[in-house]
């Protein structure tokens, strides 16, 4: 059975939010970081600075009737997207996370999850969307992903060195 996914407004809404934040900043694939002891670490480019993040986020608080209103003094560069259970959270923030690389270049995300049973809801999700996610980003590598063990520390290596994220 093939699964159809829609394009619903509300959702695309909350995608283009997260986009509209970093609008400003610079498309690079990779920032190189070279430490003294010689290991590389590939991050995604850092955020400048000086661009209009503040103005940015006040728009989008604007924009969505946000009453009580933060500021990058109060939490610095940690962002929230609120939504009502049963939304479709987990595409709308897989489908932000491939829109981000498209615009931004960025390629590593770290997806935090409080259960088990919701870790594997998104694992699931990350496999039924694969085939809608690459028709949509023109086959872009998609959902290169690993979970985390503890026992597998140097995984939690590879993940920060390596331009390409190890996965399952």
């Amino acid at each position: 059975m093939k699964l159809q996914f829609e394009t619903l407004d509300y959702q695309q809404q909350a995608v283009r939010s997260v986009l509209n934040l970093f609008v400003g900043q610079p498309n690079q694939q990779t920032n190189d970081l070279q430490l003294a002891h010689h290991s590389q670490f590939c991050p995604n480019a850092e955020l400048v600075a000086d661009l209009p993040l503040t103005e940015n986020l006040a728009n989008q608080q604007n924009a969505q009737n946000i009453k009580y209103k933060t500021t990058l003094s109060d939490h610095g560069l940690n962002f929230t997207v609120e939504m009502e259970t049963g939304t479709g959270k987990t595409y709308v923030y897989l489908r932000t996370i491939f829109e981000l690389n498209r615009e931004y270049g960025w390629q590593k995300f770290v997806i935090v999850v409080p259960s088990v049973a919701i870790r594997e809801g998104v694992l699931h999700t990350l496999e039924t969307t694969r085939q809608h996610f690459a028709t949509l980003f023109d086959n872009v590598s998609v959902n290169q992903k690993f979970e985390y063990k503890s026992n597998q520390l140097s995984r939690l290596k590879q993940f920060a060195e390596n331009a390409d994220s190890p996965h399952d």
